[in-house]
């Protein structure tokens, strides 16, 4: 070992070390954690222009501190970088991109066209701060972690943006929710439709899911049906998600009803949900098979 190897590899791991910090710290951890409750849940429970901003806010803030730590030898230039790589993102320009990605990926991604998130460029002085002064920000920093333990769920923060399909299908207000209740129709919606119809089923409201690259060359759309008649029960302001395939066929989710019992333990609603399944979706199925074609 020459007397330069013996001086720099010493250098090289406290330089690795200091490094570390950028991803292990209480601000980092923070803004990811943000960034999946926002884009899994606050942003489609709360929707509002907060929670439109605010997974941008953090992504602006944790995109540097990952590219100083992967690529040590940019220092400082991380800011200007992810900058250069948040507005390529919110441009058009990204579009072949993110279609080439969502092909292949198991995570899908996606993301809004909109210029005025660019407005969080405000916040890049605090990576800045960060990446400047980590060696005196002993106050902040998270020791004896693995930075993998941290950087993993970061990227996943980063890509996954969206929520599953099965959410958007199974979302529903309604006081008892039944999730993943579906049965499958070989009829196109609105030959479905037709034939409710014709069984005084008419739907009260239709709401159109909007499209993405989850739900590509699929039609899905949210009903709700105020009342329900079967046999001699009345059933309320049930939410209905229908689904066609580009064969035709459709599946339909029952995502919830209004109950007038109060829920007192999980056995219970266990069992109701069990029972109006059964209910409605042998109605639903009864109506469409004795339509006469």
């Amino acid at each position: 070992m020459t007397f330069a190897t013996a001086f720099t590899k010493p250098l090289q791991t406290t330089t690795m070390l200091r490094n570390r910090y950028y991803i292990l710290n209480y601000i980092f951890i923070v803004c990811v954690l943000i960034l999946l409750v926002n884009d899994h849940y606050i942003k489609f429970s709360y929707t509002g222009w907060l929670s439109g901003k605010l997974s941008d806010v953090a992504g602006i803030i944790i995109l540097p501190l990952i590219i100083a730590y992967i690529f040590p030898k940019l220092g400082k230039a991380a800011i200007a970088v992810s900058a250069l790589l948040f507005l390529f993102w919110k441009s058009e320009f990204s579009q072949g991109m993110i279609d080439f990605y969502n092909q292949y990926s198991f995570i899908g991604t996606s993301r809004v066209i909109d210029y005025s998130d660019l407005l969080v460029f405000v916040f890049l002085p605090v990576p800045y701060y960060i990446i400047k002064h980590i060696d005196q920000l002993n106050s902040i920093k998270v020791k004896q972690i693995n930075p993998l333990i941290v950087l993993i769920p970061s990227f996943a923060a980063l890509i996954a943006t969206s929520p599953p399909a099965s959410f958007y299908y199974n979302r529903s207000n309604a006081d008892l929710k039944c999730y993943n209740c579906t049965i499958k129709v070989n009829y196109p919606q609105d030959e479905i439709l037709k034939k409710l119809k014709a069984q005084n089923i008419i739907f009260d409201s239709i709401k159109p899911l909007e499209k993405s690259h989850l739900i590509k060359n699929q039609e899905v759309n949210f009903y709700k049906l105020n009342q329900l008649v079967i046999k001699k029960d009345t059933l309320s302001n049930l939410e209905f998600t229908m689904r066609t395939f580009k064969n035709g066929k459709t599946k339909i989710y029952f995502r919830g009803m209004h109950i007038s019992e109060k829920l007192s333990n999980e056995k219970l609603e266990k069992a109701l949900r069990k029972y109006y399944k059964k209910l409605v979706f042998n109605e639903i199925k009864n109506r469409i098979k004795n339509t006469n074609p």
